[in-house]
Formats: C-alpha cells, structure tokens, sequence
C-alpha cells in the first residue's frame, strides 16, 4: 500500500510585500501563478491527495476574487481530494471565505481546532487534521489525537508552532513539542507555520514530520530552502523531495566601506557584484558598515535611487546610522519610545541575520512614526 502525497503551506495569497514598493500587485500575481504551478505539479506527479497546512491566503486582506480563483483552481483537480487545514493567517472563523458551502466536491476543509479524521476510504487513508480558529489559537493540539483504523496510512496536518524550534517572536499557535510528535503513531505528519523547510525526527512506525516551509521567498528573514513537499507513505517509511517552488530570493548585503569611499565607488562595487551573483530578478538589502565617511552617509537616497534599475527591489541602510537613531530616540516619552525600546530588546537577543531584520524594522518604525509624534503623547 503506497500513498503519494503533495504537501505546501504558507503561501499567503493576497498578502502585503512591504519590502518591494510599487510591486506589491506584481508579487500578488507571482503569487498566483506560484500556486497554479503547485496544483500542476500535483497533477505531474500523480499523487493521491494534496495537504495545504494553513495561511493559504491571508482573511483579512485577500479579495473574494483571489477566494473564486482559489476554487476553480481546486475543481481543475477533481476528483482528486484537496485537504486544507486552516491556519493562523486564514482562520477558520464564522466570517472566513472557509465557512461559505460553495467550494469545489474534491475540497476537504478542517473546521475545529480539535484534531478530526476524515477517512478516504478508496485510498486506505486517514487525514487527522485541525483548524486554528483565530490568528493565535494556543489549544494544545496534541491532546486531542486518537488513533484510527491502523490498517490504513495514516497522515496528520495542521498549522502550528513546534515550541522547541519556533523562532523568537514568532506568532504560537496550536502548540506542541517535538516529543509528543514522536509518539504519534502515523507515517506522516505535514506540518504548516514554519517558513523554512525542516524535516523533523521521525516518531513510531517509520514516520516522519515535515515543516514544508514557504514555497517563496517573502523577507530577508527567509534563508533556507524554499519548495512545496512531494511525499511517498507506506507503512514501512516515508521518503519526501522537497521540490523548489519560488518566484524571487531574498539577500542581504553586507558592503565594508572606507572613510575615503566614493558614491561612485560603491556604486561600482555593488553593482559588480549584484552581476557576479546574478540577482537582478532578486530583492536585495544593502547594508552598510565599517567607517562611513559623512557624504556617503548622506547620499544613502540617492545611493538606492541609483542601484534600483539593477535590483527587483533595492533598500540601503547604514547601519550605524540605525543604532544611533536607535539610542537618540530613547529619551522621549512617546509611543515611537516605546517601539524603540521593544526592538532594542528583541536586538539583544537576536542573531546576526535577526539583527539586520530588526534594524530594518526600526527604520521602518521611525520614518512611520516621527511625521505623527511633533507632540509628545
């Protein structure tokens, strides 16, 4: 008995894309094409069911034609069964497009937070699966597992925070640990949340747990590998290839720089190297360090504005420049005050990519903030 499964998540149909301004609805539409090519690629590689784990899109700004063209992408399929177990960004909630009657026979919706099983009977397949019912649903999914029909392969998918792995500040949601996975008796578990792919320890009877991770990139945070998961179940192991999927990459660059460093020269420079590497389709942030003489420091506008015909999105920062905007910002007692200060924490704690993302956030913050706070609040 063999099942083939195709399992993807955190696609984030009609989500934001701060990071590429002017391009958010060309994204938007890469994402689209993203998720067609997906459901193609289920078709091309004859599997037995598709598992969505969560943030397919995202309820609070996807358009109910992204909702239609979702459905007829999934009808293309029947009668292959689609299984989507919703997560934290697409909730199954009283208003979620989840809860309308009209989608296509093939689509199997998990509707509580309280693991389920539906069966496929034909298949000899079992799906245990759950919904978050909000954008932070902390219900221990775990406790609510009961094995069925052992006969059949076995499967379970939801959207959820592994509390052992999670990064810091990342949204919980459906917790559990990676100890109470490895005493679930399936061949395997499609996991959602997570936008790197990790392949966890496998747990009884030859099974394994999969985060498939995004299938594109969406942030500099991003650094791993990027794909949806093709996954062959029998009851004696579960291969997976982890198939790439995405659109554009995301990198960070750091450029050493001289006190006697000419725009010019570092124009020269980035765009040297932005040709060696190839990334003119790619979304790239240049951070700038070492000693920074102050002409340079004051052309970082026109340094982006220069670079951005080389890039598909380009940002500079300085990034001593962000530190000390950081520190000079500390003594007001205002609400940019506090943004502040929460970064600074989360900067003490962070790693090197982290940091970089968090001074990205901090400018971000200061340049939204300081037009509105001319008063002290």
């Amino acid at each position: 008995m063999e099942i083939r499964a195709l399992h993807c998540s955190d696609i984030h149909l009609d989500g934001k894309f701060p990071l590429t301004p002017g391009r958010g609805e060309q994204r938007r539409q890469e994402t689209r094409e993203l998720f067609t090519e997906i459901l193609e690629t289920a078709r091309g590689e004859k599997v037995d069911v598709v598992l969505i784990a969560g943030d397919l899109f995202d309820h609070s700004l996807v358009s109910p034609g992204t909702i239609a063209f979702i459905k007829e992408k999934i009808k293309a399929l029947d009668p292959l069964p689609v299984v989507i177990a919703p997560g934290n960004k697409d909730p199954f909630t009283a208003d979620s497009p989840y809860s309308y009657s009209d989608w296509p026979p093939n689509t199997i919706i998990f509707n509580t937070n309280r693991l389920k099983a539906i069966e496929i009977k034909e298949k000899k397949l079992v799906i245990h699966g759950a919904a978050n019912k909000s954008g932070d649903d902390s219900y221990p999914i775990m406790k609510s597992f009961a094995a069925r029909k052992k006969e059949f392969l076995q499967i379970l998918m939801f959207h959820g925070t592994d509390t052992e792995i999670a990064p810091a500040g990342k949204t919980v949601c459906l917790p559990f640990s990676g100890s109470e996975l490895a005493q679930c008796p399936v061949n395997y578990i499609a996991l959602g949340h997570l936008h790197d792919y990790r392949r966890l320890s496998p747990g009884e009877g030859n099974s394994c747990a999969c985060y498939c991770g995004a299938p594109d990139f969406r942030s500099f945070h991003d650094t791993g590998e990027k794909g949806i998961i093709v996954a062959r179940i029998t009851q004696e192991g579960t291969e997976t290839r982890l198939l790439p999927a995405f659109k554009r990459r995301y990198f960070t660059l750091p450029v050493e720089c001289s006190p006697a460093e000419t725009s010019e020269k570092l124009l020269e420079r980035v765009r040297t190297m932005a040709k060696e590497k190839d990334w003119s389709s790619s979304v790239v942030r240049i951070v700038l360090t070492g000693s920074i003489s102050p002409s340079l420091a004051a052309g970082i506008k026109r340094i982006r504005d220069d670079l951005a015909p080389h890039f598909f999105g380009v940002s500079v920062f300085n990034e001593a420049a962000i530190i000390q905007d950081m520190k000079s910002m500390k003594g007001s007692p205002s609400t940019l005050t506090a943004f502040v200060g929460a970064i600074e924490k989360r900067m003490e704690r962070a790693g090197r990519e982290e940091l970089l993302l968090l001074a990205e956030s901090l400018s971000v913050g200061i340049e939204a903030f300081s037009p509105q706070e001319s008063v002290a609040q």
